[in-house]
């Protein structure tokens, strides 16, 4: 990776080594990455203080690339690329390998010159093998990553892979020294990051790396169900979640951290709407918002407007592990913190759980269960259980008087038999 490399000082974008790390150089100065990996809403990451976003959908990379420009938004671009499998060997298939290559070509010299372009990021969580001699899946990424450089020696490349993984890093090192930085997707394992990184650097020598995501913990993080179904965090929990693991990426590992993605810029269905959206249903603001506003322009905390803590169903929460009949009357209710005033607007809804990944991605609306909502009061509600059987969720959206929306929900199982609470 990038230490064994004599970086292009001509370059528009290069990694150069200091006296005590690493720095990425955009237009002749120091540029720090702080911004959020997901889509869209450019205008409103530079208001709220990012410069950068990172991109996985080429489809429309001159749109964005031309949207960044007038914001003074660095763009890190995404390639694409399939996970190497060892049943199905994609990277085996010369004639499929060589329209990877063409269409990495095309992607390349269309958008080299365009002055919004920071990186090209090679896969995301790409799941390198783990092995000591070259397989299919190494060459075919080393070749693109030359490819790559060859076509625009003034951008770097980098790959995006899931961390800790010491061996991983280890085999990247070892087999793709063309790569000029690497990208961790990090969540609850940031507060390992220092020590994992140690271990590395006792076989590996220190390289340059950026956070491409970070955020609260993700769905297979949190607790769950007796039926699989993650706990989410209230928006307020997510907050805190937030202040504290920004904290450890930056007051660490700055001599060889470019800098920090969080996760998700714009509106993603992932097991729920709220997981990692910063904004939904049109023009939902969620209230992280306020946190990363607060992180990235160094300004004094935000308190959570309305500090909500969870949800309960009859007084019970997601830990008692909440199964009913279908069609029985229960009630939901939000407990705040005591600062609450109560004088906001609730949006109830039913949804079922979102098990399929193919029903995932940006845009994406959740099963809503019609009529399931039976009286709303204050920071309660009563709500009608579906019938058909199966995994739901109810969830509640508070909107504030700053024009931010608080979110939390309660999974529950509807299950066709007497025994249901």
């Amino acid at each position: 990776m990038g230490p064994q490399q004599q970086p292009n000082t001509s370059a528009s974008v290069f990694v150069s080594r200091t006296e005590n790390g690493f720095e990425l150089i955009r237009n002749g100065s120091p540029f720090r990455i702080r911004g959020a990996s997901g889509s869209g809403r450019i205008k409103e990451l530079a208001a709220y203080g990012g410069n950068t976003l990172r991109v996985y959908d080429t489809a429309n990379l001159g749109g964005v690339l031309d949207e960044a420009g007038k914001y003074d938004i660095a763009i890190i671009a995404d390639i694409p690329l399939l996970p190497f499998d060892e049943q199905f060997n994609y990277y085996k298939d010369k004639a499929e390998n060589e329209k990877l290559k063409s269409a990495v070509r095309a992607l390349v010299r269309r958008y080299r010159h365009h002055p919004a372009l920071l990186v090209w990021n090679l896969g995301n969580e790409v799941q390198y093998p783990l092995i000591f001699t070259e397989n299919d899946f190494i060459r075919t990424f080393n070749e693109l990553v030359d490819l790559i450089h060859s076509e625009d020696p003034d951008h770097p490349v980098s790959t995006a892979i899931t961390f800790p993984s010491k061996r991983e890093i280890l085999s990247i090192g070892y087999h793709a020294p063309g790569l000029d930085l690497i990208g961790f997707n990090i969540f609850g394992n940031i507060k390992n990051l220092d020590r994992e990184l140690s271990r590395i650097e006792i076989l590996l020598r220190p390289f340059p790396f950026y956070i491409s995501e970070w955020g609260h913990d993700g769905p297979w993080e949190a607790p769950s169900t007796n039926w699989a179904a993650p706990v989410e965090p209230t928006s307020t929990k997510k907050m805190e979640q937030l202040v504290e693991r920004y904290r450890l990426l930056t007051s660490k590992n700055r001599a060889n951290n470019l800098g920090t993605l969080n996760f998700y810029w714009g509106d993603k269905l992932e097991r729920t709407p709220t997981w990692f959206s910063t904004f939904y249903e049109g023009n939902k603001r969620s209230e992280v918002l306020r946190t990363l506003e607060h992180l990235w322009k160094d300004t004094d905390r935000p308190e959570p407007a309305l500090g909500l803590n969870y949800m309960l169903i009859d007084g019970f929460g997601a830990p008692s592990n909440l199964v009913y009949q279908p069609g029985q009357r229960k009630t939901a209710k939000l407990i705040f913190h005591e600062s609450y005033t109560g004088n906001h607007k609730i949006q109830w809804d039913v949804f079922r759980e979102s098990w399929d990944r193919r029903d995932w991605g940006e845009g994406a609306k959740p099963r809503i269960i019609q009529n399931a909502i039976q009286l709303a009061a204050g920071d309660s509600v009563k709500f009608t259980t579906p019938i058909k059987e199966g995994p739901y969720r109810i969830s509640a959206s508070i909107s504030d008087s700053l024009g931010y929306t608080a979110t939390a929900n309660i999974p529950f199982y509807v299950l066709n038999r007497k025994d249901g609470r």
